[in-house]
């Protein structure tokens, strides 16, 4: 509440230095069980999302199957029969000649594959000053553990394919637990396109403008135990009553290859492979929030926790400290605290069961405020 003699005399020498101010941002995160109506229309949206999606998937299949020499698969109506589909290689072969395949997009994918494999590149950070050289190396040298760790040159592989057979890859960043090392760490994940979706009326390059996305997650038991038990016995017995209806055809299912899962995959349906549905979906949303500058110590930021009347206590306070130690109105009035109630967007994030109950919600825990 109070400036410390130390500020009192940086003002009177009108020399401000930086200084941390008020409560930096904190997650929220709850592990309470909710279903509700906001949940299942948020689900609808992602759907929608999911569906309007459907041709890229689809471009990306054919794209794989081209690549991979089957190049006369795809579905025409039979001419003899215009409510049957055949393949391509079935109609030419009717008419005695031989469907014959020049693999010529699979040289060309190997041939960019090596030359990235044979140009290796380690990513460098770059300080914008000189004072910050040490602090750049330092963060080089963490940059490219994190990727180390991960297996980067076998991730970057698997992007490049993506990117050439769909258009677009997907990747996130994440913070958890590596079970064989025994310690919490970085996780670098590339998002299977099959299961991501997002916003389709996006429309700026930069992707500013998305304002939901996700994933479609299939855990088996073992994986929904480990992300979603937050320490109490409850949240074992609350799981196993949401999916209490699906128990019974999880232990039938078979386990089936991924190749027949994603061509199986549907947004509602049951996993597949006998494992459990949970959807991941980030999306955008407002409040309001108390704007504060800091004008004795050269700060601002969005405080979530302290309303109005807190900053005025402390306006208070801080103009009689000045008072009593003999500066005038107007230095007084240029060192109060700046604030007013706007409006600011944030990034929350939940994990949905099919049912349209929240087993887990968050505010972004990232230091950039984004998904």
């Amino acid at each position: 509440m109070n400036l410390s003699n130390r500020d009192l005399g940086r003002i009177a020498k009108h020399t401000p230095k930086k200084a941390p101010l008020g409560v930096a941002a904190t997650v929220k995160a709850s592990q309470k069980w909710e279903a509700s109506k906001e949940y299942n229309d948020l689900l609808r949206d992602c759907w929608a999302d999911w569906e309007a999606m459907r041709t890229m998937r689809e471009e990306h299949k054919r794209n794989q199957r081209y690549k991979n020499g089957h190049q006369w698969d795809d579905l025409i109506t039979d001419p003899d029969n215009p409510t049957r589909r055949i393949r391509e290689k079935e109609y030419i072969s009717r008419q005695g000649k031989s469907p014959i395949q020049h693999n010529q997009i699979q040289q060309i994918d190997r041939n960019i594959l090596g030359q990235m494999l044979s140009n290796p590149t380690q990513p460098v950070v770059v300080s914008r000053s000189d004072d910050d050289t040490s602090y750049s190396e330092m963060l080089t040298n963490t940059l490219q553990y994190g990727l180390q760790l991960n297996k980067y040159s076998v991730l970057k592989k698997s992007a490049l394919s993506y990117l050439a057979s769909a258009g677009m890859c997907v990747a996130k960043v994440r913070y958890g637990t590596w079970s064989k090392k025994n310690r919490t760490d970085v996780f670098v994940d590339l998002v299977n396109i099959n299961r991501f979706f997002f916003n389709q009326d996006a429309e700026d390059p930069r992707l500013t403008d998305i304002c939901r996305l996700g994933e479609i997650h299939d855990y088996s038991w073992r994986e929904l135990v480990r992300d979603f038990f937050s320490g109490r016995n409850s949240d074992i017995k609350a799981l196993r009553e949401e999916y209490s209806n699906i128990a019974e055809y999880v232990r039938q299912q078979k386990t089936n290859t991924a190749e027949e899962n994603l061509a199986n995959l549907d947004f509602y349906g049951y996993a597949n492979n006998g494992k459990y549905r949970v959807y991941e979906v980030w999306r955008k949303k407002v409040r309001t929030v108390e704007y504060v500058h800091d004008k004795a110590r050269g700060k601002e930021i969005f405080d979530e926790v302290h309303g109005s009347a807190y900053y005025d206590a402390i306006n208070t306070e801080r103009r009689n400290q000045l008072t009593i130690a003999g500066f005038d109105e107007e230095t007084i009035a240029s060192q109060l605290i700046e604030h007013r109630t706007i409006a600011e967007e944030y990034w929350e994030a939940l994990w949905l069961t099919p049912r349209g109950t929240c087993i887990k919600r968050m505010e972004t825990p990232y230091k950039h405020q984004n998904h």
